[in-house]
Parts: structure tokens; C-alpha cells; sequence
């Protein structure tokens, strides 16, 4: 019988949780519903999580590394603005549509009572290239002078309901609707 590695149970119970997340709630989440769906003992979650607290926080810090990852894939540090916003933006919406349910699970969380501070800075730290890239825009008088945390959830925000209303109403995100919803966003913020 072959052993499964430490990161895959990890990542099993990662996706597992998403799931009983997704369907019954964070108050609703029980670790030992987690385990049954991951395929692991109850105590191989307690191994890697504390509580469920914990393991939420953890799944949070999880996803928005694996969003922010694919944002910045393909963006060289010596793309002009232009480009790099145009790559990073396409690579969000084609991540967060292929992933809907990990867009639903980020806008939930932010509005629940777990998320710790610690996980918050973290995911600030995640941040970074994309509030640098739109910093030195914002330097080089590209894009309007409005503060970048603000121009950052002001063009995700945008983005996810255009994704959850591609995704409800079932119209695949094409070509020239990606290119609309990019001309959508950089109008939002050139100067």
C-alpha cells in the first residue's frame, strides 16, 4: 500500500474543508466531517490544525497564496504597466472563474468573526507585488493618485461580479468579454 505524503493529506484536507465549508457554513464545520471527506483520520487534521479556527485560517492563507500566485504568473518585473495589469488581471479572472467556489469561500470568510490578525498580515505580505506594480504606476502618474489598497479591492471587487454574474447566468467568459472587462478596469483607474 502506498503511503500518502505529508502534503497531500494537507492539501486533501485543504480541499475538504472547502467543500464542508461551501455546504454547511463555517459555524456549521466539524473536524471530523472534514476528516471523513479528506479520507484521513480525525486525528491526522488535528496534527496539522489546532482547531478549526485554525484550519479555516489556514485554508484562507492557502487560497489567497494560490490567487495571488496565479496573478502574478507570467508578469515580468520588466513588463511596462500596461502589460503587466493586463496579464495579472486576466490570470485573476481566469483563476477565480475556473475556482468560483474559492472566490466564495474568500468573500465569506471576510465576513466572518475567524479571521485572526496574524492571517490578515499575512495575506498583506501576499499583497505586495501587486500593490508595489500599482505604486510605481501610481509614481510614474499612469494611474490615478488613489491609494492602492483601495485601487486593488476596487478592481478584484469589480471583477468578482463580473465572474459571479458570468457564472450565474451561465456565459462563459470569452475572449472579447475578457478584453471588455479589462478596458472596464483600466478606464476605472488611468489617469
Amino acid at each position: 500500500m502506498t503511503r500518502t505524503k505529508s502534503g497531500d493529506k494537507k492539501q486533501a484536507i485543504f480541499d475538504a474543508t472547502l467543500r464542508c465549508v461551501l455546504r454547511t457554513g463555517f459555524g456549521g464545520l466539524k473536524m471530523a466531517v472534514v476528516a471523513k471527506e479528506a479520507r484521513v483520520a480525525t486525528g491526522t487534521v488535528y496534527l496539522y490544525f489546532r482547531n478549526k479556527e485554525d484550519l479555516i485560517n489556514a485554508l484562507l492563507l492557502h487560497v489567497k497564496a494560490e490567487i495571488h500566485t496565479a496573478m502574478m504568473q507570467d508578469v515580468e518585473t520588466d513588463d511596462p504597466f500596461f502589460t503587466a495589469f493586463k496579464k495579472s488581471m486576466i490570470n485573476y479572472i481566469d483563476f477565480c472563474y475556473g475556482s468560483p467556489e474559492k472566490m466564495i469561500f474568500i468573500e465569506q470568510f471576510y465576513r466572518s468573526s475567524y479571521l485572526y490578525p496574524e492571517t490578515a498580515a499575512e495575506i498583506e505580505q501576499l499583497a505586495l507585488p501587486v500593490l508595489n506594480m500599482l505604486r510605481s504606476a501610481r509614481n510614474e502618474m499612469l494611474i490615478k493618485d488613489i491609494d492602492r489598497e483601495l485601487m486593488l479591492r476596487q478592481l478584484l471587487g469589480a471583477s468578482n461580479e463580473i465572474i459571479k454574474y458570468c457564472i450565474d447566468s451561465g456565459r462563459p467568459i470569452t475572449k472579447l468579454l475578457r478584453e471588455q472587462i479589462l478596458d472596464m478596469l483600466w478606464s476605472s483607474i488611468r489617469r
